[in-house]
């Protein structure tokens, strides 16, 4: 949630560090996916394009398999 609060204050350096210590702490395809935003957030169009799809293979839950592949395809419009 620490990560949430600060990207959504532009703080994205430390929106990303709080999501990698969260990962870090408990692996989990939410927070690598959280790291993805972050990145692409900062316009680390690769960063977030590996995070997502490291995320991807993460979960097999269809709900989140669902928002990746949707930001996905976002990525790779901005590149």
């Amino acid at each position: 949630e620490q990560g949430k609060e600060k990207l959504r204050g532009a703080d994205v350096a430390g929106a990303l560090a709080a999501f990698q210590q969260a990962n870090q702490l408990v692996a989990d395809a939410r927070y690598v996916y959280n790291i993805c935003l972050a990145y692409e957030a900062g316009q680390q169009w690769e960063n977030a394009e590996a995070s997502c799809k490291q995320a991807k293979t993460m979960t097999t839950e269809a709900r989140l398999q669902e928002k990746i592949d949707k930001r996905l395809d976002l990525i790779a419009h901005k590149q």
